[in-house]
């Protein structure tokens, strides 16, 4: 007598599912790791951008007025004010 399980799935649709079920995770990694290469050029693209704005023109040197006395009055205020701690008694 032929004892066939009314409740086994027969093999050629196990084989079927199985080539589904690879399908659907050759499709997952790929979604994934293009997801995650576009989220990487967006924000290398972020970052240029707002380095880009953030970044302060610096004129050439010709064209930059700095006061030899503004200079000078900077450098004798930090001295000055150095000596005057080291004369502190502790």
């Amino acid at each position: 007598m032929n004892s066939v399980n009314p409740f086994q799935i027969p093999t050629c649709f196990q084989i079927d599912a199985e080539r589904r079920r690879r399908e659907r995770f050759k499709k997952a990694v790929i979604g994934f790791i293009i997801g995650c290469v576009l989220l990487l050029v967006g924000m290398l693209i972020a970052g240029c951008e707002s380095e880009r704005s953030g970044a302060k023109v610096v004129p050439p040197a010709a064209e930059r007025q700095i006061t030899p006395s503004a200079a000078q009055s900077f450098c004798v205020k930090t001295v000055s004010n150095l000596n005057a701690e080291m004369d502190r008694p502790v």
